[in-house]
């Protein structure tokens, strides 16, 4: 059975859809999470406002944001090239 569906390689990209799609996405995500918390009754205001004073706003934030998060990137790192050559160890 055929899908009715067809999709088609674009020959050429729009200027504005490079930084529009990553802006609708922050949204879209920052308006799923206020969401949930609404639902688990907290206010997403307070929330969103503590993330940003402690991960970016104080005086050691960011470093200390940067430190936790190296060790995520050099794996994201390692991951990548691995998976580039086509290899999987599971174990």
């Amino acid at each position: 059975m055929r899908s009715p569906v067809r999709l088609e390689r674009r020959l050429e990209q729009p200027k504005w859809l490079n930084w529009v799609v990553p802006l609708a996405s922050l949204v879209a995500a920052l308006i799923l999470g206020a969401l949930v918390l609404w639902i688990t009754g907290k206010n997403p205001f307070d929330v969103y406002q503590r993330i940003f004073e402690r991960g970016f706003a104080g005086k050691r934030a960011f470093s200390g944001a940067l430190e936790m998060a190296t060790p995520l990137a050099f794996t994201g790192l390692c991951a990548a090239v691995a998976f580039r050559m086509g290899l999987v160890n599971i174990g």
